[in-house]
């Protein structure tokens, strides 16, 4: 079900607006059900679905005051898309830039042609692609200026997001900007405009092939009129790779302004690095250049001698999100304050004090009762320690590169309590993107069964995003406080999920594997008036091995599967009472709207709960572990 809500308006600025990546969803926030589907015909779904981006949008009222959440099915729609001035507080959804595709391919006017126009400020893009196709893919037609997206709205934030074209594919025209994770591909200034916005860990695509043999294309046509201005181009860790050749920009305007920082560069980029253009005999007007960039590309010995040198402060002040943030709400002024420090195994060559090489010593160094929030931002690779977030280090966030690229991993195993790989017994922690792992039963290793954790999570207000869990018997202690955990893999064979957290479980996968015949969950409520329990909405069941949906670590366990998939390695009874026969009906473990080939519920047992609807939907709803009091903050996290 593709659903699209609508959330009182926070006037925000960029640290409001990341929280739009996962709304949220309580009794007191209305919220209406929009769905864009081809297959569909408009309005056949209580009025609310649309068989086009643009009949969606349409259908939003003028000066919209609350956010509305437009989920796009994955497909590729053809059809130009705007969204006009007056419609703020909207954000579109797709699958994923490459299932969900929008495209068109107008070429008479550079103004006329964007495929996806922006005018209204306040805008969210997330997991979409826009495509200009008049020259993208490479074909015969004429090379003309060719628009995949025109960004005119201010307050604007992209998520993995692609832009394909050939010349002007991203016309970046005014207001503040965020692109994160995003694709951009083109030939000739096909980053262009006055914008201000920063773009980070983004992909730019050169495609050579589409211009005359050994003819440089140029990335950036930057549009800054005058030294006060406050915009420009920074593009913060990116990747810059291709066929042929590229200078890095060139000015549209006399005072353009681009900062690539951190970025690897290929051997696409073009030794000169920069072209005057229009600009020549004025070069010292321009602020054109990079900052400890690396690859083939970055060789600077024969960049143009009028190349801007930019100094550590001025890269300072471009990189940090004040570039494109004036003022933050005054309701989330403290947790708005953050400071950064970094994990590299390697080395430390410059000796920084916010640099270090294991994640326990950057957690160390954090003064205890903190009152701001510190981001931990680890480097890809393999970390071989076990980490602990003392209870006196709260407001921590620790984010790594994904969960397939930066590990954290232990053997310990001699009790439960002792072996977890990663423990967190402080208030008010984010991770990110990080996998933990128990390794001591690592099928390699032919160690006798043993209670192995990967993580233990005794903290309140306790937020997981793109996290993995690995190990095999007790792998995610979540023992007790409120949590969430959003698009997370938790992998075991026996109680793998246990504890008597306050959880819910979205969109993770759920994944078997280990033993011949295992458990998922070993919840452990110990009264019917404990709020505790393990709610998986959306998730995924599969695996290798045979497995019940769960067994109670007390008799008043509490579990819902709702709306998951179950895959046919499920055990068709579901459940088993455990310590606890005979007293079955103390217990609320059961499932409620699932599919898949596991979901026949037949051969149940007898005493699996059979939830209602309205028990479902209080249980399912954030409210449920009070996420209107913590679940929004803090902001500057691309949250997934």
């Amino acid at each position: 079900m593709e659903v699209a809500t609508s959330i009182s308006p926070m006037r925000f600025s960029l640290c409001l607006f990341l929280l739009l990546l996962v709304p949220r969803f309580n009794s007191a926030i209305p919220y209406r059900k929009i769905y864009v589907d081809p297959q569909l015909q408009d309005g056949s779904v209580g009025g609310e679905s649309f068989s086009t981006v643009q009949a969606a949008i349409d259908s939003v009222p003028v000066d919209n005051p609350n956010w509305v959440v437009i989920h796009i099915k994955a497909g590729s729609y053809r059809e130009k898309v705007v969204i006009p001035r007056e419609k703020p507080y909207i954000v579109l959804k797709g699958k994923g830039k490459k299932w969900t595709e929008i495209v068109w391919d107008d070429h008479h006017t550079v103004a006329d042609s964007p495929t996806f126009t922006i005018s209204a400020d306040n805008i969210v893009v997330k997991g979409i692609t826009f495509r200009n196709s008049y020259n993208n893919p490479v074909n015969g037609n004429p090379r003309k200026p060719a628009a995949a997206a025109l960004v005119s709205g201010d307050n604007v934030y992209f998520y993995r997001v692609g832009f394909f074209g050939v010349q002007d594919t991203l016309w970046d025209d005014r207001g503040r900007h965020f692109f994160k994770n995003c694709t951009i591909q083109g030939a000739v200034d096909f980053i262009f405009g006055n914008g201000q916005s920063i773009y980070e860990e983004c992909t730019i695509s050169v495609l050579g092939d589409a211009i005359q043999p050994n003819v440089a294309g140029y990335i950036t046509a930057q549009g800054r009129n005058n030294p006060n201005e406050a915009t420009g181009f920074v593009f913060k860790n990116c990747r810059v790779f291709g066929s042929g050749s590229a200078n890095l920009g060139r000015p549209w305007r006399p005072y353009a302004r681009v900062l690539f920082y951190g970025c690897y560069f290929s051997s696409v980029v073009y030794p000169q690095g920069w072209d005057s253009w229009g600009s020549v005999g004025k070069e010292y007007q321009l602020t054109l250049g990079e900052y400890d960039c690396y690859g083939p590309g970055a060789d600077r010995s024969q960049r143009v001698s009028w190349e801007h040198n930019y100094s550590q402060s001025e890269v300072q002040s471009l990189t940090d999100p004040g570039f494109i943030v004036t003022h933050l709400n005054s309701a989330d002024s403290q947790t708005a304050e953050y400071r950064d420090i970094y994990v590299d195994s390697h080395d430390n060559p410059d000796g920084r004090d916010d640099m270090f090489t294991t994640v326990q010593k950057a957690i160390d160094s954090i003064p205890e009762n903190n009152p701001s929030w510190v981001v931990v931002n680890i480097k890809e690779g393999v970390y071989s320690e076990k980490v602990t977030i003392p209870k006196r280090k709260p407001f921590i966030a620790i984010k790594g590169k994904g969960y397939k690229s930066t590990e954290i991993v232990w053997d310990d195993h001699r009790n439960v309590l002792q072996s977890p790989t990663f423990t967190i017994l402080s208030d008010n922690i984010i991770v990110q993107g990080i996998s933990f792992r128990n390794s001591y039963n690592d099928p390699e290793k032919n160690n006798p069964k043993a209670p192995a954790a990967a993580a233990l999570v005794m903290g309140d207000n306790v937020q997981f995003y793109q996290v993995g869990f690995y190990g095999v018997q007790d792998t995610l202690w979540d023992h007790t406080g409120k949590h969430f955990f959003n698009n997370c893999t938790i992998q075991g064979a026996v109680d793998f999920i246990f504890g008597n957290g306050q959880s819910i479980y979205q969109g993770c996968s759920i994944e078997a594997s280990g033993f011949p015949h295992g458990f998922i969950t070993a919840q452990s409520r110990d009264g019917p008036n404990e709020p505790t329990g393990f709610i998986f909405k959306e998730c995924s069941v599969s695996g290798t091995s045979k497995v019940m949906l769960g067994r109670p670590w007390s008799c008043h366990a509490r579990v819902l599967f709702y709306g998951c998939n179950f895959d046919s390695n499920i055990d068709p009874v579901g459940w088993t009472s455990w310590l606890c026969g005979g007293k079955e009906s103390q217990g609320k473990m059961g499932e409620y709207d699932c599919h898949g080939p596991g979901a026949n519920q037949t051969g149940r047992v007898s005493w699996a709960y059979k939830y209602g609807e309205a028990e479902v939907k209080e249980l399912t709803d954030q409210s449920f572990i009070s996420a209107s009091e913590w679940l929004d903050k803090p902001w500057w996290l691309s949250l997934p």
